[in-house]
């Protein structure tokens, strides 16, 4: 049943496959009274990328953003919140804090609630000066999505932060049977899969994981689901490297829990994160993990069966594949650890009560 929850705003600056995007889109899934803003992109240049867009069709909009700085974006974010009876803005990152924090103050919106999804871009000084003027211009309640987010968003923009952690869908990401998951993407039985999704970015640290991958047995194979920029040069990279035979390029895959549950481990090699989501799903599928450890992704996984390692470094990345290959049949399974306060659901709920919390205090209940 979908939970009880103002009218929302979420405002992302895309809608592309990505973490941030899957979380608005998770608020839809779970509330009546939830609508999605993408300050950039067209509604048929989105759906022809995201084919999950299509069922959403009625509570997302396009803001038609310039290029560079838009100053009648703002007025237009007004319009739509006035139009939809908002009650709350919900911004993610920096570029929807300024313009969307702005319209609510504009549209006069009691509640404006700010997630902060990571914190390196901070390090970026203009970054920082941005987020501190909109925290003492636009008033947004701050919110971070791991403890370890939170502290250094403190540190960094000097100002009060709570944690709501990011979930997943644990209804949605759950075990499936190994064997028709692996025929499901024509993928050999008899061999040892890793897998690894995400935007194919620099940032995500794939050329990293195949360099890790050519001291592994011949058995391990890796199998690599997303899309992205570097799709072609990943490709050349693996022939350069000499392991072509081991590793399948799926391109973007929808059926996420078929995926994970067809992998005998998971792998997130990369360079930066704030609180990652891939993780949580595949454990939520029973698949154990190995992580670089960037941001809060120790947070991101069970203690008993994960590990994180060196960021940046292959060998790190080799050195704990083959740990965890190695006692594979002794891992636990790790999907009681997202279980216990990493469900979507705990996250619409924290939400709502903040949310709620804030427009009784201010008079709008």
């Amino acid at each position: 049943m979908k939970q009880t929850y103002p009218r929302t705003l979420q405002i992302v600056q895309h809608l592309a496959p990505g973490g941030i995007e899957s979380i608005a889109l998770d608020f839809l899934d779970h509330s009546e009274n939830c609508f999605v803003l993408s300050l950039e992109g067209t509604r048929s240049e989105s759906m022809a990328h995201w084919p999950r867009l299509a069922r959403y069709d009625a509570k997302i909009n396009f803001a038609d953003k310039k290029s560079g700085l838009d100053f009648g974006l703002p007025g237009r974010i007004v319009r739509l919140i006035k139009s939809l009876d908002i009650e709350v803005v919900h911004t993610h990152h920096i570029g929807p804090m300024l313009y969307g924090g702005l319209a609510a103050r504009l549209a006069g919106v009691k509640c404006s609630l700010h997630t902060h999804h990571d914190s390196w871009h901070l390090a970026d000084d203009k970054a920082s000066r941005l987020t501190r003027w909109a925290n003492r211009f636009l008033g947004p309640i701050n919110v971070a999505n791991a403890k370890g987010v939170a502290g250094e968003v403190e540190r960094r923009a000097k100002c009060d932060v709570r944690t709501i952690y990011n979930g997943i869908d644990t209804h949605r990401f759950r075990p499936a049977d190994r064997d028709e998951s692996l025929a499901r993407f024509e993928l050999d039985p008899s061999k040892t899969w890793v897998g690894c999704a995400g935007r194919l970015t620099q940032v995500k640290g794939q050329d990293l994981l195949l360099k890790a991958f050519v001291d592994l047995p011949d058995h391990v194979h890796l199998a690599i689901a997303g899309a992205g920029e570097q799709s072609d040069s990943l490709k050349q990279l693996t022939e350069q490297l000499g392991i072509t035979d081991r590793v399948r390029f799926l391109g973007l895959v929808e059926d996420m829990p078929t995926f994970y549950s067809a992998m005998d481990l998971y792998c997130m090699p990369s360079r930066n994160e704030g609180f990652p989501l891939a993780p949580l799903e595949a454990q939520a599928c029973g698949t154990p993990c190995v992580v670089t450890h960037v941001g809060s992704s120790l947070e991101a996984i069970c203690p008993e069966s994960g590990l994180a390692v060196e960021a940046g470094s292959p060998d790190a990345l080799r050195d704990g594949l083959a740990k965890q290959l190695d006692q594979l049949e002794q891992l636990h399974r790790p999907r009681h650890f997202v279980m216990k306060d990493k469900d979507v659901r705990s996250m619409v709920d924290a939400y709502s009560t903040l949310a709620s919390s804030i427009l009784a205090t201010r008079g709008a209940a």
